[in-house]
């Protein structure tokens, strides 16, 4: 039970530090966002590409399921 809690804590620190990481290399782009584009522009980033999205307009419609 105890290697349980340690294997949990341990996932834990990594998790925040992959966390960390990931804020520290996402900010920057944020900031080039809000710099040059506006609130409906999103970057979509893969292994190999970058994308650059922008919204013009739309209209989200209920889902109900059927």
């Amino acid at each position: 039970m105890e290697n349980q809690k340690e294997t949990a804590a341990g996932a834990t620190e990594k998790a925040k530090e992959e966390m960390a990481t990931l804020e520290s290399l996402a900010a920057p782009i944020v900031d080039w966002i809000r710099e040059h584009h506006d609130p409906h522009t999103e970057v979509h980033i893969s292994w190999d590409h970058v994308w650059v999205k922008h919204d013009g307009i739309g209209i989200p419609f209920p889902y109900s399921g059927k």
